[in-house]
């Protein structure tokens, strides 16, 4: 299987969850790629991407298309990052804005609801690996966007919120679970 980790910060608890998931992907025969998120201008919404250069964003001079370009060539992406009121920090957010080319400007329903056509046959399995302290009702707002973004791009659903507690026995056990469903 094939793993991005993508970061929002160089803080140290990011960093120690990406050397676990490092040795565990190891000890798996995982291959596993960490990559910071960038400073990436935010998505214009002019889908330049669907109509001018179909699979392609418009916006040059950053690393949004490679970030693109990286997610659909793995079987998981793991997002590490700040949950602020239950959203997504910042960077991850905007990599996530910036990810519309993985999808079509078409529309199908998907578990009763109206959503884009993926572009590709098979997008990646997408879990959020949360940090810093919520409450109960941010986790909870978090795992509904959580949801709604994997429906969005077609992919099982995250089951539970994890928050990152050092505690590299209970990171992996969420993982597993997760990656059991």
């Amino acid at each position: 299987m094939k793993i991005l980790y993508i970061f929002d910060s160089d803080d140290t608890g990011r960093r120690d969850a990406g050397l676990v998931l490092t040795e565990w992907a190891k000890e798996h025969g995982h291959e596993l790629v960490m990559r910071r998120a960038a400073e990436l201008k935010p998505c214009l919404g002019c889908f330049g991407c669907w109509i001018r250069t179909p699979g392609t964003c418009v916006i040059p001079g950053d690393e949004g298309m490679s970030f693109v370009e990286s997610m659909y060539r793995v079987d998981l992406v793991i997002l590490a990052g700040e949950t602020p009121y239950g959203s997504f920090s910042v960077p991850i957010k905007t990599i996530l804005d910036r990810a519309i080319p993985l999808l079509l400007p078409f529309f199908r329903k998907y578990r009763s609801e109206m959503h884009h056509v993926p572009r590709y046959p098979r997008l990646p399995r997408m879990l959020s690996l949360s940090f810093g302290d919520a409450s109960e009702r941010e986790d909870a707002t978090h795992l509904d966007v959580m949801r709604s973004f994997c429906d969005n791009i077609s992919c099982v659903r995250q089951k539970r919120v994890y928050r990152y507690r050092e505690n590299r026995s209970e990171m992996l056990t969420w993982l597993g679970e997760e990656l059991d469903a």
